[in-house]
């Protein structure tokens, strides 16, 4: 019966709780936040699907997601699909503004820029460095860094089994993963899978997301060097961190 609960709930309709858009000119509407693209955001307004170009907004905010249950009935979404759908990151929700963002967090930043928050914690009983990235000082992504140190490398290996294992816990089966070979010289030596990440040949990586976020953890290497993330992405403000993205490199042509 657990297995069948979750197969309907899989399968109910998916209704999108209101968002809020706010203009420079002081007007704000209910919506329904689509996507961003090409410099505007497509919102749907009392069924009509409208463009909002960027250069007008002061803010967006997106409210939580929630699962039609019933005829008439709809209920915030079970955490058996899609848990935080209001707590995108830590306990951020994307949009939110840099100022937002140092409120909620319990410490001085370590780094901080008019594109980025940086901060130290333990997460999963690892040291690692939490950032967060903005984009027109929207939260867009964020994401840990581990800087834990190892003198033997298959060490990161379990780092990640450990972290992987809670991400299970919190978000479920991931969509997507795989133990990856790019050249397999220490394939069949399990001993060396360690160094082989060091230098690029074997990676670690799994996927997945919610109504609102996805979710990679990623362990790789290069040049003798291990990197090991977890990273967070907006979903629906994807389109507006790839456009700062794409500025940063024209700038620099």
């Amino acid at each position: 019966m657990k297995y069948v609960a979750v197969i309907i709930l899989f399968f109910a309709p998916i209704l999108w709780a209101q968002d809020t858009i706010t203009f420079l000119s002081g007007k704000e509407y209910s919506c329904e936040c689509i996507s961003y693209e090409d410099g505007a955001f497509t919102v749907k307004v009392d069924g009509v699907i409208k463009q909002a170009p960027l250069r007008q907004v002061k803010r967006v905010v997106f409210g939580p997601t929630v699962v039609q249950t019933g005829p008439g009935e709809a209920t915030e979404e079970s955490n058996t699909i899609a848990p935080a759908t209001t707590v995108s990151f830590r306990k951020a929700t994307w949009g939110m503004t840099i100022a937002e963002v140092k409120a909620i967090e319990e410490s001085t930043p370590s780094e901080e820029s008019t594109t980025s928050l940086t901060y130290k914690d333990r997460v999963g009983g690892l040291e690692a460095s939490v950032v967060y990235s903005f984009a027109q000082d929207c939260l867009v992504s964020g994401g840990y860094v581990f800087e834990v140190k190892h003198t033997n490398n298959n060490d990161f290996i379990q780092d990640y089994e450990r972290i992987e294992a809670v991400l299970a816990e919190k978000y479920g089966s991931p969509m997507d993963e795989k133990v990856y070979w790019k050249q397999t010289l220490y394939k069949s030596d399990r001993e060396k899978w360690g160094f082989a990440i060091s230098l690029g040949h074997l990676m670690y990586y799994s996927i997945r997301q919610t109504q609102d976020t996805k979710l990679m953890h990623s362990l790789q290497g290069e040049n003798y060097q291990i990197t090991h993330i977890v990273g967070y992405e907006s979903i629906k403000l994807k389109g507006l961190s790839e456009s700062q993205s794409k500025s940063r490199y024209l700038e620099k042509l």
